[in-house]
């Protein structure tokens, strides 16, 4: 059976797949029919001989990609390998089209895999954050909100307080939290969207929504709030360390500099030194929707 999600604003599809392990897209639900993003054909581990799946890189070039193994393969295309699950792997296209997941979580089969971590979902991120390079798509490490039928992206390094300041705005304005660890940074001609995804690390929060993107605020843990506009040197320094750069893969990496030189040239960039308590939503309300800094 062949299912349908839309994450980004793109369509996805994942055929072969077990409906219990499905679940974690579970509110990205779509139609059939439209152009497709990427598809996912679910394989169990067990085949992966048959497939080929096992090929060693040959061109060198490799790296790390969200925890995986990142190889190029004979053909021109590409190979991600789990290093907790050797068996767990996905195979794609030189274009990062068609994928091959090898997982038995994802397949349905193997039984005594499921005590352990799936790596599926990590497995189908890196191949969309790989094709959404080409696509005017970044993925940063970030909270997002939509207020006012605008986006707020809030990054920063695990545990300083991305998904507390979401929930800030949620508690004091009625925001909608899209996401509180992956958020998708889209470009459209209209300009640049923050869009919700399925992945919510440690966060509970998940919407496939997107809206409009209003501001980035890279935050700093302070005694009090300090907001301030950054310039583009300061805004690539901070910004550089949240977003997935695939700095082994020359294309790619070109395409997804491409696309973060005209977010940086068209997105107002803020550093928040900040308390975690409400006064940090109206320091930062007040100086993204109304231009006063403090």
């Amino acid at each position: 059976m062949k299912n349908f999600y839309k994450i980004a604003g793109k369509k996805i599809t994942i055929e072969g797949a077990d409906e219990e392990a499905l679940d974690f897209f579970a509110g990205f639900e779509a139609e059939e029919g439209g152009e497709t993003f990427i598809s996912f054909r679910a394989h169990p581990a067990g085949n992966l001989e048959a497939s080929g799946a096992e090929d060693p890189a040959s061109s060198g070039k490799q790296g790390p990609l969200f925890g995986f193994q990142l190889d190029r393969r004979r053909d021109g295309g590409h190979l991600i390998r789990s290093p907790k699950n050797p068996r767990e792997r996905l195979k794609a296209s030189p274009d990062w089209k068609e994928c091959a997941v090898f997982s038995n979580p994802l397949a349905g089969a193997g039984a005594p895999e499921r005590k352990t971590e799936p790596g599926y979902p990590g497995l189908i991120l890196g191949a969309m954050t790989m094709r959404g390079a080409f696509e005017g798509m970044l993925l940063l490490h970030a909270s997002a909100v939509s207020f006012g039928g605008r986006a707020l992206v809030f990054t920063a390094p695990s545990g300083s307080g991305k998904t507390t300041q979401a929930e800030l705005w949620q508690r004091c304005l009625d925001a909608e939290i899209l996401n509180g660890d992956k958020v998708f940074l889209v470009k459209r001609e209209e300009g640049f969207y923050a869009a919700g995804s399925p992945w919510t690390g440690s966060s509970p929060y998940k919407s496939r929504r997107m809206a409009p993107l209003a501001a980035l605020v890279v935050l700093s843990k302070g005694a009090g709030n300090r907001i301030r506009k950054l310039d583009m040197e300061e805004t690539a320094e901070r910004l550089f360390p949240n977003i997935f750069l695939p700095y082994w893969e020359e294309d790619c990496l070109s395409a997804a500099l491409d696309t973060l030189d005209q977010l940086m040239k068209e997105t107002p960039v803020f550093h928040f030194s900040c308390r975690k308590d409400e006064t940090a939503v109206y320091t930062v309300k007040n100086a993204v929707f109304s231009g006063e800094e403090v």
